[in-house]
């Protein structure tokens, strides 16, 4: 829920996913979101990733199960770096 919405990010997300050669792809867990594991190491999500990104805005729920946000999440990269 938090993050850019991949409305406002896909046509930039495309040309750079079309250049790179590697992605990884990061999913908080059902207790904690990125930013509060990331904190635990003294981290920002900011400055270890290039991209943080809401793959289902307007989600209507308080959290996503990680395996609905996985097929969301790979259905899109699949569509706009074919």
């Amino acid at each position: 829920k938090y993050g850019d919405s991949i409305v406002d990010v896909s046509e930039r997300l495309a040309q750079n996913l079309r250049k790179s050669s590697r992605v990884l792809v990061l999913f908080g867990s059902p207790r904690e979101g990125l930013r509060d594991i990331l904190s635990r190491e003294s981290l920002e999500l900011s400055r270890v990733t290039d991209y943080v990104v809401n793959t289902i805005p307007h989600q209507g729920t308080e959290t996503v199960r990680t395996e609905e946000a996985l097929y969301a999440t790979l259905a899109i990269l699949n569509l706009l770096a074919p």
